[in-house]
């Protein structure tokens, strides 16, 4: 309690008016209910005061083995701040909420004072009752006076909980007489006519159709299988006789073969041989041309020698059909024995 009067008397000051012991209460409303086992209801913790009040202390205690707190709101409170916050506890015999808190000048005056709203669990059965064990309330004179208050708790009635009754169905309009029973007798589902007359058939003549038919499908497949082996043997017969002609046919083919690798080689071998020639001769021009380097020659002489050198290379590897036999060398003395 000190600190609550510590900060009334520190923050919160009024005008200095004469002390006056006025008379206020703290009370739980209602003070007085019936609930069942199970339900959850709320309770509110107001003041009554006959002179202006700025502070409020409070400590409630209550059976825990009937009663839980399930939350304790400062909504629509006419507490402006909260020295200690609204706390509760649920543990041992009697349980606990307790608050401090102070109302802003001019302070309160007046009945129904809304202080805490408690929501409350009946959990056991019997009588149980909330009671206020500690209060004090400070007037708002300056000075903080203690204002005489009176306390007042609430008794309740915790029962059994409620059995809800089963749901009681309504008749539908038009709906026939429950204790009337209507007999409607079962249909039977009809086989297919097929399936009826094969049930119909006695059992012996059941079998006998079925050994019938597997006998006809065993011969059926022998039949396809004998036909099948005829028609391999035709064929193998057909190709046998023909065998000569497919023989032939892979030689005359693999002869095609040879005869166009051979003459591409050829071709290759002469185009091979042409062009040895060709540089040959290309070479050996372009040697004597080095060797009548240092002869001192004008441009104009030069660029022209050169000219006529490449014409006769052109021509000859573009114009001349020479046959180059590879045991001389006739075709590349010839050219020698033009240029000198």
């Amino acid at each position: 309690m000190a600190k609550l009067y510590t900060i009334a008397l520190i923050i919160f000051l009024a005008s200095a008016a004469p002390a006056t012991a006025g008379a206020a209460e703290i009370y739980i409303s209602p003070p007085l209910g019936s609930h069942y086992k199970g339900e959850n209801f709320e309770v509110n913790l107001l003041v009554n005061s006959d002179v202006a009040i700025n502070a409020v202390s409070v400590v409630l205690n209550f059976p825990t083995q009937n009663l839980k707190v399930l939350d304790v709101s400062k909504k629509n409170s006419d507490l402006n701040f909260w020295v200690e916050e609204p706390s509760f506890s649920n543990t041992g015999t009697l349980g606990n909420i307790r608050l401090e808190g102070v109302i802003l000048n001019p302070g309160f005056t007046g009945t129904g004072g809304r202080i805490v709203s408690v929501t409350f669990q009946a959990v056991g059965e019997g009588r149980p009752s909330i009671n206020v064990s500690q209060s004090a309330i400070l007037a708002n004179d300056g000075r903080g006076t203690n204002v005489n208050a009176s306390q007042r708790g609430a008794n309740f009635t915790i029962l059994p909980a409620k059995v809800l009754p089963a749901p009681v169905q309504q008749p539908q309009k038009n709906a026939p007489d429950p204790q009337v029973i209507f007999v409607q007798p079962l249909l039977h589902a009809q086989p297919p006519s097929v399936l009826a007359f094969w049930e119909a058939v006695p059992k012996w003549v059941q079998t006998s159709i079925l050994i019938f038919i597997g006998l006809a499908t065993i011969v059926f497949s022998l039949i396809i299988l004998s036909f099948g082996t005829l028609v391999l043997v035709w064929l193998w017969s057909h190709i046998w006789h023909r065998r000569l002609q497919f023989l032939a046919f892979l030689r005359l083919s693999a002869d095609v073969f040879k005869n166009a690798a051979r003459n591409t080689a050829s071709f290759f071998g002469m185009a091979e041989r042409e062009l040895k020639s060709d540089v040959g001769y290309s070479i050996h021009r372009l040697t004597g041309e080095l060797k009548e380097a240092s002869y001192t020659l004008s441009f104009r002489d030069l660029v022209r020698r050169y000219l006529f050198s490449l014409s006769d290379i052109v021509k000859r590897s573009f114009t001349k059909n020479i046959t180059v036999d590879p045991n001389t060398t006739e075709g590349l003395n010839k050219p020698e024995r033009d240029l000198f």
